[in-house]
C-alpha cells in the first residue's frame, strides 16, 4: 500500500514538473522575435539603374487609406497601419500626420523594417507585432513597382508565418512632404548585435 502511495506521489510530481516545463516553454516562445526571414538589411540599398527615385523627406500614403510608409536614406522603413475610417488624406495630409503623432505612432518601436531597390522594383520587409502568437514579431515582405518619383504600387504581401502563398494586392501609395517623421533610432532591432553584425555597409546607424 505504501509503495502504491509513493508511486502515486512520484507520478504527480513528474506530471507537475512536466507541466511546469511546458508552461515555461510557452512563456519563453511567446517572447521570441522571429528574425530569420529578415534579410534585406544585409544587402545593398540599391541595385541597378533606377528610372525613378524614392522620396525620403516625407511620407507615402495609401490611397486606400490602409497605411503610411516612411523611407530613410539608411535603408530603413517605418510602416504605420491605419484604419479605413481615417479621413481622406489628400484633403489635409498634415492633419493626419499630426493625429498619428498624438496617438504615439511616431515614437513606437514596432512596425520597422528595411527596403531595397532592384532597378524600379521595390522590396520591403517590416516586422509586424503579434500579441497572442508564439512569435512576438514576424516579418511581412511586400513587393512593389515605382510608378514615378512620387508614387508606387504595392503588388504583393507575404508572411511565411501566416500565409501559404503571397497575397496579390493592388494598393497605390502617393508621396507627401511632411515635417513630421519618426526617429529611426527607435526601431526595436536598431542596436541588436545580430543586426549590427550583418548590416550592409551601404546602410548606417545615423538618425535620418
Amino acid at each position: 500500500m505504501v509503495a502504491i502511495l509513493t508511486a502515486s506521489v512520484k507520478c504527480k510530481n513528474n506530471l507537475y514538473k512536466l507541466g511546469l516545463i511546458i508552461l515555461m516553454n510557452i512563456c519563453w516562445t511567446s517572447c521570441m522575435n522571429c528574425t530569420k526571414d529578415f534579410t534585406i538589411y544585409t544587402q545593398k540599398i540599391k541595385t541597378g539603374i533606377q528610372k525613378y527615385e524614392l522620396q525620403l523627406n516625407g511620407v507615402y500614403v495609401s490611397k486606400q487609406r490602409t497605411g503610411f510608409i516612411y523611407f530613410y536614406p539608411n535603408g530603413m522603413v517605418k510602416f504605420i497601419p491605419v484604419s479605413p475610417e481615417y479621413t481622406i488624406v489628400e484633403n489635409n495630409p498634415q492633419k493626419e500626420f499630426d493625429k498619428l503623432l498624438s496617438y504615439g505612432f511616431m515614437i513606437d518601436k514596432d512596425y520597422w523594417g528595411a527596403y531595397y531597390l532592384i532597378q524600379d522594383s521595390l522590396v520591403i520587409q517590416w516586422f509586424n507585432r503579434n500579441n497572442n502568437e508564439i512569435c512576438k514579431r514576424t516579418i511581412f515582405e511586400e513587393k512593389a513597382i515605382l510608378n514615378s518619383d512620387s508614387s508606387f504600387t504595392l503588388l504583393s504581401r507575404y508572411s511565411k508565418y501566416f500565409d501559404d502563398n503571397p497575397e496579390e494586392v493592388l494598393i497605390e501609395f502617393i508621396y507627401f512632404e511632411s515635417n513630421v517623421k519618426p526617429d529611426c533610432n527607435l526601431a526595436w532591432f536598431h542596436n541588436k548585435m545580430w543586426y549590427r553584425k550583418k548590416l550592409n555597409e551601404s546602410r548606417t546607424f545615423r538618425n535620418l
